[in-house]
């Protein structure tokens, strides 16, 4: 996903020699300090954005031009963008006044653009964000074909991109900013970035790369539209059948997801597993209850809550081929869940076991989802949770009867 974050550049009080400079490093200080390392792999587009189709128009054609360009920038042409632009006139001016100034962060969510742009509204000039719609053609024209790439944040590094033409290899003299790399290396190395250094992106985005019209735009936008729309029908559809058997499913599953978001410590990685072997230890109870005097030599009591998903699995192989693959599934997350406890508790802290925290808390997502499609849903509650219903029920008869 793109955002762009748009200036009015004349109007944001900054005192420095570049105000685009200075909002970049703004920007990715946000960048950093709200999003955690694990899901930080952003690229980052800067530069303003080309007033060239107002240019040449005639004075007296421009207020209806700019209202124009303005709406089909601020709506993708009624794609509905997602946006928090609502000072649509002065992003009118902008655009009249050739002032209009974009950061375009690539890769950037919802929740995460939210709460940056409310960190940016408190700087003057700031008009907003717009999500950019690569499905749009006034979006590839003035936020994606004129901006150049400027910075890539991934996990702990942060990266100054550019062209073959300033790469010292291609061209033999090197045409790289180096006193700026310094100045953001005095910004953050202090903190969770670990090196500053400048990364070349070749040839790409030239006029010599096929890769660059707007045809492949498109379709990499009806790809990302689709992705997103089959992934949040796999999202709304765990969540209705979890809320259906037992709502504390939920708030166990939030609990993964919350410890992997804030693990920067022994401790909170400590709880990554904590978390995803609660929350499949309630969706065993729901799909498969304990059975402490069990047939056939496998535990299926209280305590083994793996060997209850692998027996609700095993029971539907028959009726249905997926569950082989989630037979495959449940083996993985629980290899995972045994290495990240091992890993946590000698204290141990490396790139493997950050990947194993993300890979272990969507494995228990997917496989969640898996465990529970291979039945029709029945809009059945789960025993828990109609003991929780019926515990509710008594307490206010009794204070009903009391009064």
């Amino acid at each position: 996903m793109k955002i762009a974050f748009n200036f009015s550049e004349s109007r944001v009080r900054i005192d420095a020699w570049s105000k685009q400079r200075e909002l970049e490093k703004i920007l990715i200080g946000h960048l950093i300090k709200m999003v955690p390392a694990h899901r930080r792999h952003f690229r980052i587009l800067a530069g303003s954005v080309p007033g060239y189709r107002v240019r040449d128009v005639p004075a007296a054609d421009l207020p209806r031009v700019a209202k124009s360009l303005a709406y089909h920038l601020v709506t993708a042409e009624g794609d509905g963008t997602w946006r928090t632009v609502d000072k649509v006139s002065a992003y009118e001016n902008a655009l009249i006044q050739n002032d209009l100034l974009a950061l375009v962060v690539e890769g950037v969510s919802y929740r995460d653009a939210s709460r940056i742009g409310k960190a940016l509204d408190q700087l003057d000039g700031y008009l907003g964000a717009i999500q950019v719609q690569s499905t749009s053609e006034a979006h590839f024209e003035f936020y994606i074909e004129p901006l150049p790439h400027r910075y890539r944040l991934h996990e702990s590094s942060l990266w100054l991109l550019h062209d073959a033409e300033a790469d010292p290899a291609v061209v033999g003299e090197d045409h790289r900013d180096h006193e700026w790399r310094q100045n953001l290396a005095r910004q953050f190395m202090h903190g969770p970035i670990e090196r500053v250094e400048f990364q070349s992106i070749g040839m790409r985005d030239s006029i010599f790369d096929p890769y660059r019209g707007f045809d492949y735009a498109e379709a990499e936008g009806h790809a990302e539209a689709m992705l997103i729309a089959y992934h949040g029908a796999m999202v709304d559809d765990l969540l209705i059948r979890l809320r259906e058997a037992d709502p504390q499913l939920v708030q166990a599953l939030h609990a993964a997801f919350e410890a992997l978001d804030q693990h920067d410590s022994v401790e909170q990685r400590s709880h990554v597993a904590l978390s995803s072997r609660r929350f499949l230890e309630r969706l065993a109870n729901v799909l498969y209850p304990p059975i402490e005097n069990a047939e056939g030599g496998r535990k299926l009591g209280k305590a083994q809550y793996r060997n209850r998903l692998w027996k609700y699995a095993e029971e539907r192989l028959e009726a249905d081929d997926r569950a082989k693959v989630v037979l495959a599934s449940l083996q993985q997350v629980g290899g995972r869940i045994d290495a990240l406890d091992k890993a946590a508790n000698k204290g141990v802290h490396d790139d493997v076991e950050v990947y194993e925290m993300h890979r272990l808390v969507m494995g228990v997502f997917l496989l969640a989802h898996d465990l529970l499609t291979l039945k029709s849903p029945d809009g059945r509650a789960a025993g828990p949770y109609v003991a929780k219903i019926e515990k509710e029920m008594l307490e206010l008869l009794k204070k009903a009867s009391a009064e």
